[in-house]
């Protein structure tokens, strides 16, 4: 079974940008989404631990 899930204030550019991927890669808006909110996660943690190695 599907699960669904529904997202507020995501900004209209970032939906015709989210449209034109799936078009161009032929994959699931969640499989996007996953990848999207995964490479975000390694950014932000891993320049904290970069940040944190430094000081």
């Amino acid at each position: 079974m599907r699960k669904k899930t529904s997202f507020r204030g995501i900004e209209e550019e970032a939906l015709d940008k989210l449209r034109e991927l799936r078009e161009v890669e032929q994959r699931f808006v969640g499989a996007i989404l996953s990848d999207a909110i995964s490479q975000y996660w390694m950014d932000v943690f891993e320049e904290e631990e970069c940040n944190d190695t430094v000081q």
